[in-house]
C-alpha cells in the first residue's frame, strides 16, 4: 500500500506470536475504505495521506448481533463504533504491525498487505 489512497485491495492479517491469520480484505478507492472481516464486522471510512508518508485512517465499525467475541461470548445487539488510527510509513508498507484496539474485543497487532 502506498501513502497515496489509490484503488487497491489490502489484506489485513492478525499477527500472533506464532503466525499471521487472515482477518479480511479491504478496498481502498480514492481515499474511501470498505471491507468486512472474517467475523462479519464491516468497516467503512476514509484514509488520508500524511506528510510523513503515513496514513490517517478513520472508520465506522458495524458489529452485528451474535458476533463471537471470545469462547462462549457473543454480542447481544448491533453496535457501531468509531475507530481512528495513524499508520506510519513502515506500517503502510507492511514492514511493521500496528496495534489496534476495538472496544469490547480488545487489542490486536495487525499487518497490512497490498494484493
Amino acid at each position: 500500500m502506498t501513502a497515496n489512497p489509490e484503488k487497491v485491495t489490502v489484506e489485513v492479517h492478525l499477527q500472533t506470536p506464532f503466525e499471521e491469520v487472515p482477518l479480511g480484505q479491504f478496498s481502498l478507492n480514492d481515499g474511501q475504505v470498505t471491507g468486512t472481516d472474517r467475523r462479519g464486522i464491516t468497516y467503512r471510512g476514509t484514509c488520508t495521506p500524511t506528510p510523513d508518508g503515513g496514513l490517517n485512517v478513520e472508520l465506522m465499525v458495524s458489529v452485528p448481533t451474535g458476533t463471537r467475541i471470545r469462547e462462549g461470548e457473543v454480542t447481544e445487539t448491533d453496535a457501531e463504533q468509531r475507530l481512528a488510527f495513524h499508520l506510519s510509513r513502515e506500517q503502510v508498507a507492511g514492514q511493521e504491525a500496528k496495534e489496534i484496539l476495538l472496544s469490547g474485543f480488545g487489542s490486536a497487532d495487525v499487518r497490512f498487505k497490498v494484493r
